[in-house]
């Protein structure tokens, strides 16, 4: 055992770039002491080396595993570097581990002193002696007193479950005090460096953007209730500062959050990642100890934090935010294109889903409800443009005798058409307006279903396990084109004939394309929608049949 954890530290030091303050390895005869603390939420590894995290298991919610086409993801991801020799079963299917580094010194939540006389000393030796331990607490000391190291400086870390408020499922508190008990005062400055691992990105296909998959990569993520700062992987080759005054500091992916939320207090965020594949994102803060006063008392500092390790579920990141209004919740991504936040739409849906859900514990059915709403609430402006549409066909014989008159003046043939339009109280793109009023709603249901970890390996029926992901097989978006082409033949054309059988043929085929590779509930959503659509522009079609028998 020893030796294979040998291998790893050496294979991982030979692969990955030293990062600023890379640790010595501990001694082995040593070891390492591990620490479980477990809730019916996660199981929590803490180890003794650097006293801080060495596992975070996800549980209670079957959804939060990493299922085999995940898993073979990753390690095709990892086949690139297979010096980094990935401990077996670090991300085989099952339960999500929160923590993606598997050698010591990558651990997140470790410590990183700068300019101080012991930084050295903690670097040569980060082993801390187990002082206290119970089933939902762990305390550590540094330095260890069987090690020999020689410093006035010592560290207490105090790990322990949060039962603060019943929202804070996969939340522990930290707390570290520093100590000072020299005669000298000791200033410095400190980092919480919070490190997570993935195979490095892959350039984005002709797939992606807004008729794609959206990218699901690791990003460094800080902010407060002010503003929130993100950045790629690719874009943090060198130590970049991303913001001053931060409430949070962490690592973000589409779903899952790994982050720290000091008490109190702000930091300096900075982030830097490697060509391999580790990120590092840091809470930096100044270390201010006075001496130990004459009567023998220590200086004393005190840093505590939230340490947050899981789903990005909007109730539980609401009370991560609390009074202080950190932020956190802004790493849930209802930002279109990055910029246009799109929440005043998404969070609506999500609590209407939500809630049908619990009543009817079926996605597919809360989607149809949704869209029900949906086409409730935009049926007098969808009803008006169909009899638009329909008067405007009507029309087209008065059009095309327009048409044949001034066809060698169009400024007079447009005058004319503005006149018939007018006379006859017509709107010529009144048939644009349903598509304009969904547009923002399958954009914001779009961001919703990627941004909600709601609907993150949710089922919606049959062989659609996953609301989040594409159709496997494509019956939806196949049947979403055939729908539309029906769609397109039973509405009214007032068109060059030539350009309208164009439209009729190409407008399903583009849209069957563009479903192919987005998740099945938008999918779903839009199937449902056009049914709809079709059995209204059914009830228009009789009714003008009626009129004109």
């Amino acid at each position: 055992m020893t030796r294979n954890f040998l291998l790893i530290v050496t294979a991982l030091a030979a692969a990955i770039p030293a990062m600023a303050d890379t640790p010595s390895p501990p001694r082995t005869d040593w070891g390492e002491q591990v620490v479980v603390l477990e809730t019916e939420w996660f199981r929590a590894e803490l180890s003794n080396f650097g006293g801080t995290l060495r596992s975070f298991l996800l549980k209670g919610d079957d959804r939060y595993v990493r299922t085999e086409a995940e898993a073979d993801a990753v390690m095709e991801g990892l086949a690139a570097t297979p010096q980094l020799n990935v401990p077996r079963g670090k991300f085989s299917p099952g339960p999500l581990d929160m923590v993606t580094t598997w050698d010591w010194h990558l651990y997140p939540f470790a410590l990183r002193f700068e300019d101080t006389d012991f930084a050295e000393l903690y670097q040569k030796d980060p082993t801390y002696q187990v002082t206290e331990a119970t089933p939902t607490s762990v305390t550590f000391v540094w330095p260890h007193p069987e090690h020999g190291v020689k410093t006035q400086f010592s560290v207490e870390r105090r790990w322990e479950v949060d039962t603060s408020t019943p929202d804070h499922r996969h939340v522990l508190r930290a707390t570290i005090r520093f100590r000072n008990a020299g005669e000298r005062e000791i200033r410095g400055a400190v980092r919480l460096a919070i490190t997570g691992f993935e195979p490095m990105p892959r350039p984005q296909g002709m797939c992606g953007g807004m008729f794609g998959p959206r990218q699901d990569h690791m990003q460094a993520a800080c902010g407060s209730n002010e503003e929130r700062k993100l950045a790629d992987h690719l874009g943090l080759s060198v130590e970049t500062g991303l913001l001053n005054q931060a409430s949070f500091v962490g690592i973000n992916s589409r779903y899952f959050l790994l982050a720290a939320v000091p008490d109190g207090m702000m930091v300096q965020c900075l982030a830097e990642a490697d060509s391999v594949g580790v990120i590092n994102v840091y809470g930096r803060w100044q270390l201010d100890l006075r001496a130990a006063s004459s009567a023998g008392q220590p200086g004393l500092q005190e840093f505590s934090f939230a340490a947050f390790l899981g789903p990005k579920d909007f109730d539980e990141l609401k009370a991560m935010d609390g009074a202080r209004e950190t932020g956190v919740r802004r790493t849930i991504d209802f930002n279109m294109f990055g910029k246009i936040n799109l929440a005043i739409l998404c969070e609506p849906m999500l609590y209407f889903m939500r809630a049908v859900y619990s009543l009817i514990p079926s996605w597919a059915v809360s989607i149809i409800l949704l869209t029900l709403v949906v086409k409730l609430l935009t049926l007098y402006w969808s009803w008006k443009s169909l009899v638009q549409a329909r008067k405007m066909q009507q029309l087209k014989p008065k059009m095309d005798a327009i048409k044949a008159r001034y066809k060698d003046d169009n400024a007079a043939m447009q005058k004319a058409m503005m006149e018939l339009y007018k006379r006859e109280k017509v709107n010529p793109f009144g048939g644009c307006l349903p598509m304009l009023l969904q547009m923002p709603i399958w954009i914001a249901l779009y961001m919703t279903i990627y941004g909600s970890v709601d609907l993150f390996h949710a089922p919606l029926f049959l062989w659609v396990t996953d609301l989040s992901a594409q159709d496997p097989y494509y019956v939806l978006p196949i049947l979403l084109g055939v729908l539309m082409f029906v769609q397109q033949k039973m509405t009214p054309s007032v068109g060059d004939p030539a350009q309208a059988k164009v439209m009729l043929w190409l407008m399903p085929i583009m849209f069957t394309w563009f479903m192919l590779f987005l998740p099945s509930g938008l999918v779903f959503y839009i199937l449902v929608n056009t049914l709809l659509s079709i059995g209204q522009q059914y009830l228009m079609n009789r009714r003008f049949a009626v009129k004109g028998a």
